[in-house]
């Protein structure tokens, strides 16, 4: 998926970037803010996300995590399987 921030100064300058990476937009994006941008950043569906609301595209990057009962459930699979 990629990600463009625009960024706008109240000078009307303005720049977009782009990235693939939620986590890498989101760093560019923040600093961008901490340097007094007005920034957003939307991603390929046209979806806006403000800076209050940039946490959420870091849930993308996160891998889902086995619980213990199917980490187990998955172990005791592979273990049927090499004993047939």
């Amino acid at each position: 998926m990629t990600f463009s921030i625009h960024a706008r100064k109240e000078d009307g300058k303005t720049v977009v970037a782009s990235h693939v990476s939620p986590m890498l937009a989101v760093a560019k994006a923040r600093t961008q803010v901490r340097a007094g941008w007005q920034v957003q950043i939307t991603d390929e569906y046209g979806k806006i996300f403000q800076p209050n609301r940039f946490e959420e595209l870091l849930r993308f990057d996160r891998k889902p995590v086995l619980s213990c009962c199917a980490a187990s459930a998955s172990r005791a699979n592979r273990s049927a399987f090499n004993r047939s």
